[in-house]
Protein backbone atom coordinates (compact mmCIF):
# COMPACT_ATOMS: atom_id res chain seq x y z
CA UNK A 1 0.00 0.00 0.00
CA UNK A 2 1.13 3.59 -1.10
CA UNK A 3 -0.13 6.67 1.19
CA UNK A 4 0.10 9.56 -0.56
CA UNK A 5 -1.69 12.83 1.08
CA UNK A 6 -5.12 11.86 1.94
CA UNK A 7 -5.13 8.92 -0.78
CA UNK A 8 -3.92 5.30 -0.31
CA UNK A 9 -3.11 3.07 -3.17
CA UNK A 10 -3.29 -1.10 -2.63
CA UNK A 11 -0.78 -2.34 -4.99
CA UNK A 12 -1.03 -6.28 -6.01
CA UNK A 13 1.28 -8.37 -7.31
CA UNK A 14 1.50 -12.30 -7.96
CA UNK A 15 5.27 -13.66 -5.95
CA UNK A 16 6.08 -14.48 -2.33
CA UNK A 17 8.04 -11.93 0.24
CA UNK A 18 9.81 -12.96 2.47
CA UNK A 19 11.16 -10.27 3.85
CA UNK A 20 12.69 -6.65 3.52
CA UNK A 21 15.23 -7.99 0.98
CA UNK A 22 12.89 -9.48 -1.36
CA UNK A 23 10.76 -5.78 -1.88
CA UNK A 24 14.04 -4.16 -2.09
CA UNK A 25 14.82 -6.22 -5.13
CA UNK A 26 10.98 -6.04 -6.53
CA UNK A 27 11.04 -4.48 -10.07
CA UNK A 28 8.50 -1.96 -10.74
CA UNK A 29 9.96 -0.87 -14.29
CA UNK A 30 11.78 -1.13 -16.82
CA UNK A 31 13.86 1.53 -18.91
CA UNK A 32 15.88 0.25 -21.98
CA UNK A 33 16.43 -2.68 -21.03
CA UNK A 34 17.22 -1.98 -17.34
CA UNK A 35 15.16 -3.06 -14.78
CA UNK A 36 14.57 -0.73 -12.10
CA UNK A 37 14.09 -1.98 -8.51
CA UNK A 38 12.07 -0.37 -5.76
CA UNK A 39 15.16 0.01 -3.58
CA UNK A 40 16.61 2.67 -5.81
CA UNK A 41 13.08 4.68 -5.56
CA UNK A 42 12.61 4.27 -1.78
CA UNK A 43 13.28 3.71 1.27
CA UNK A 44 12.10 0.27 2.38
CA UNK A 45 11.79 -0.34 6.02
CA UNK A 46 8.87 -1.45 8.60
CA UNK A 47 7.10 1.47 9.86
CA UNK A 48 3.72 2.13 12.21
CA UNK A 49 -0.02 1.45 10.63
CA UNK A 50 -1.12 4.43 8.99
CA UNK A 51 -3.17 6.52 11.43
CA UNK A 52 -6.83 6.95 9.81
CA UNK A 53 -8.37 8.12 13.47
CA UNK A 54 -7.63 10.38 16.27
CA UNK A 55 -9.71 10.58 19.85
CA UNK A 56 -10.28 14.03 21.15
CA UNK A 57 -11.55 15.09 24.51
CA UNK A 58 -12.05 18.99 25.37
CA UNK A 59 -10.29 19.59 22.26
CA UNK A 60 -7.16 17.98 22.74
CA UNK A 61 -5.89 14.34 21.74
CA UNK A 62 -6.36 11.41 24.06
CA UNK A 63 -5.85 7.87 24.80
CA UNK A 64 -8.75 5.93 24.74
CA UNK A 65 -10.13 2.32 25.73
CA UNK A 66 -13.47 0.16 25.29
CA UNK A 67 -14.59 -2.21 27.55
CA UNK A 68 -16.97 -4.82 26.50
CA UNK A 69 -19.48 -6.17 27.87
CA UNK A 70 -20.71 -9.90 27.84
CA UNK A 71 -24.21 -11.44 27.17
CA UNK A 72 -26.02 -11.44 30.10
CA UNK A 73 -24.38 -9.52 32.34
CA UNK A 74 -25.52 -5.98 34.64
CA UNK A 75 -24.64 -2.83 32.83
CA UNK A 76 -24.47 -0.97 36.35
CA UNK A 77 -22.97 -3.70 38.40
CA UNK A 78 -20.52 -3.60 35.36
CA UNK A 79 -20.07 -0.10 35.17
CA UNK A 80 -19.57 0.33 39.22
CA UNK A 81 -16.97 -2.78 39.34
CA UNK A 82 -14.91 -0.51 36.13
CA UNK A 83 -14.79 2.84 38.09
CA UNK A 84 -13.64 0.69 41.39
CA UNK A 85 -10.96 -0.98 39.05
CA UNK A 86 -10.15 2.60 37.68
CA UNK A 87 -9.87 4.13 41.01
CA UNK A 88 -7.49 1.79 41.64
CA UNK A 89 -5.15 2.43 39.40
CA UNK A 90 -4.96 6.19 39.57
CA UNK A 91 -2.17 5.97 42.44
CA UNK A 92 0.20 4.59 40.04
CA UNK A 93 -0.32 6.90 37.27
CA UNK A 94 2.34 9.20 36.03
CA UNK A 95 2.13 12.93 36.56
CA UNK A 96 -0.17 14.34 34.27
CA UNK A 97 -1.74 11.12 33.33
CA UNK A 98 -5.52 11.05 34.26
CA UNK A 99 -8.31 7.75 33.85
CA UNK A 100 -11.30 9.86 32.82
CA UNK A 101 -14.65 8.31 31.45
CA UNK A 102 -16.04 8.90 27.92
CA UNK A 103 -19.11 7.35 26.97
CA UNK A 104 -20.89 6.43 30.19
CA UNK A 105 -24.64 4.78 30.00
CA UNK A 106 -25.18 4.38 33.51
CA UNK A 107 -27.29 7.84 33.43
CA UNK A 108 -29.07 6.80 30.88
CA UNK A 109 -30.41 3.41 32.62
CA UNK A 110 -30.83 4.98 35.32
CA UNK A 111 -33.46 7.37 33.66
CA UNK A 112 -35.25 4.59 31.77
CA UNK A 113 -36.01 3.19 35.18
CA UNK A 114 -36.81 6.21 36.35
CA UNK A 115 -39.39 6.53 33.96
CA UNK A 116 -40.74 3.05 34.73
CA UNK A 117 -41.12 3.61 38.41
CA UNK A 118 -42.39 7.50 37.94
CA UNK A 119 -45.17 6.30 35.46
CA UNK A 120 -46.46 3.34 37.64
CA UNK A 121 -46.39 5.58 40.44
CA UNK A 122 -48.18 8.74 38.48
CA UNK A 123 -50.72 5.77 37.38
CA UNK A 124 -51.57 4.50 40.55
CA UNK A 125 -52.41 7.76 42.16
CA UNK A 126 -54.22 8.99 38.81
CA UNK A 127 -56.49 5.70 39.09
CA UNK A 128 -56.89 5.53 42.60
CA UNK A 129 -57.99 9.25 43.24
CA UNK A 130 -60.52 8.64 39.72
CA UNK A 131 -61.79 5.26 41.31
CA UNK A 132 -62.24 6.74 44.84
CA UNK A 133 -64.00 10.00 43.52
CA UNK A 134 -65.72 8.83 40.87
CA UNK A 135 -67.27 6.08 41.83
CA UNK A 136 -66.71 6.05 45.86
CA UNK A 137 -65.11 1.93 46.13
CA UNK A 138 -62.53 1.85 48.27
CA UNK A 139 -61.84 -1.67 47.29
CA UNK A 140 -61.73 -1.63 43.33
CA UNK A 141 -59.02 1.36 44.36
CA UNK A 142 -57.41 -0.99 46.47
CA UNK A 143 -57.55 -4.02 44.08
CA UNK A 144 -56.25 -1.58 41.12
CA UNK A 145 -53.18 -0.68 43.21
CA UNK A 146 -51.95 -4.35 44.05
CA UNK A 147 -52.65 -5.53 40.20
CA UNK A 148 -50.76 -3.05 38.56
CA UNK A 149 -47.22 -3.64 40.74
CA UNK A 150 -48.23 -7.58 40.33
CA UNK A 151 -48.43 -7.55 36.28
CA UNK A 152 -45.00 -5.50 36.43
CA UNK A 153 -43.93 -8.24 38.69
CA UNK A 154 -45.13 -10.77 36.39
CA UNK A 155 -43.54 -9.30 33.35
CA UNK A 156 -39.75 -8.75 34.48
CA UNK A 157 -40.49 -12.54 35.76
CA UNK A 158 -41.18 -13.85 32.16
CA UNK A 159 -38.62 -11.66 30.68
CA UNK A 160 -36.10 -13.34 32.74
CA UNK A 161 -37.22 -16.98 32.39
CA UNK A 162 -37.11 -16.50 27.99
CA UNK A 163 -34.09 -14.56 28.83
CA UNK A 164 -35.20 -11.32 27.05
CA UNK A 165 -32.72 -8.57 28.18
CA UNK A 166 -33.62 -5.67 30.27
CA UNK A 167 -32.73 -3.05 27.78
CA UNK A 168 -34.15 0.62 26.59
CA UNK A 169 -36.92 -0.97 24.29
CA UNK A 170 -38.14 -3.68 26.64
CA UNK A 171 -38.13 -0.79 29.49
CA UNK A 172 -40.07 1.77 27.41
CA UNK A 173 -42.54 -1.11 26.02
CA UNK A 174 -43.44 -1.54 30.07
CA UNK A 175 -44.19 2.17 30.03
CA UNK A 176 -46.23 2.02 27.70
CA UNK A 177 -48.01 -0.87 28.85
CA UNK A 178 -48.71 0.38 32.41
CA UNK A 179 -51.14 3.03 30.59
CA UNK A 180 -53.26 -0.10 29.01
CA UNK A 181 -52.97 -2.04 32.30
CA UNK A 182 -54.96 0.76 34.18
CA UNK A 183 -57.09 1.74 31.34
CA UNK A 184 -58.49 -2.46 31.44
CA UNK A 185 -58.23 -2.11 35.40
CA UNK A 186 -60.70 0.76 35.23
CA UNK A 187 -63.37 -1.23 33.11
CA UNK A 188 -63.04 -4.20 35.17
CA UNK A 189 -63.40 -2.30 38.34
CA UNK A 190 -66.53 -0.34 37.22
CA UNK A 191 -68.12 -3.46 36.34
CA UNK A 192 -67.58 -5.83 39.22
CA UNK A 193 -68.24 -2.56 41.34
CA UNK A 194 -71.71 -1.71 39.19
CA UNK A 195 -74.72 -1.87 42.03
CA UNK A 196 -77.40 -4.79 41.81
CA UNK A 197 -80.70 -2.91 41.87
CA UNK A 198 -78.79 -1.19 38.76
CA UNK A 199 -78.19 -4.30 37.15
CA UNK A 200 -81.44 -5.53 37.54
CA UNK A 201 -83.09 -2.59 36.08
CA UNK A 202 -80.72 -3.02 32.96
CA UNK A 203 -81.93 -6.47 32.64
CA UNK A 204 -85.63 -5.23 33.35
CA UNK A 205 -85.10 -2.99 30.36
CA UNK A 206 -83.70 -5.04 28.40
CA UNK A 207 -86.41 -7.62 28.97
CA UNK A 208 -89.27 -4.81 28.31
CA UNK A 209 -87.66 -4.13 25.23
CA UNK A 210 -87.77 -7.18 23.87
CA UNK A 211 -91.43 -8.28 24.76
CA UNK A 212 -92.23 -5.33 23.07
CA UNK A 213 -90.78 -5.89 19.97
CA UNK A 214 -92.31 -9.87 19.85
CA UNK A 215 -96.01 -7.80 20.93
CA UNK A 216 -95.73 -5.94 17.77
CA UNK A 217 -94.63 -9.00 15.52
CA UNK A 218 -97.45 -10.68 17.09
CA UNK A 219 -99.99 -8.14 15.88
CA UNK A 220 -99.51 -8.09 11.93
CA UNK A 221 -100.08 -12.09 12.12
CA UNK A 222 -103.15 -11.43 14.08
CA UNK A 223 -104.37 -9.36 11.50
CA UNK A 224 -103.63 -11.29 8.21
CA UNK A 225 -105.67 -14.39 10.09
CA UNK A 226 -108.56 -12.43 10.60
CA UNK A 227 -108.60 -11.51 7.38
CA UNK A 228 -108.23 -14.38 5.91
CA UNK A 229 -111.52 -15.88 8.34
Amino acid sequence: MIHKGNAEYLIRSVGWIRDLDDLRNTVVAQRNGTPIFLKTLAAVQVGPQFRRSVLEKDGKEAVGGVVLMRHGENPLEITRRVKQKISTLRAGLPEGVRIVPFYDRTPLIRSALATVSDTVKEELIICTVAIVLVMGHLGGAFVVSITLPLAILFSFLMMKLFGIPSNIMSLAGIAISVGILEDQAVVMTENAAQPPDRASSAAARSGATSSRSSSRRAAPSAGRSSSRS
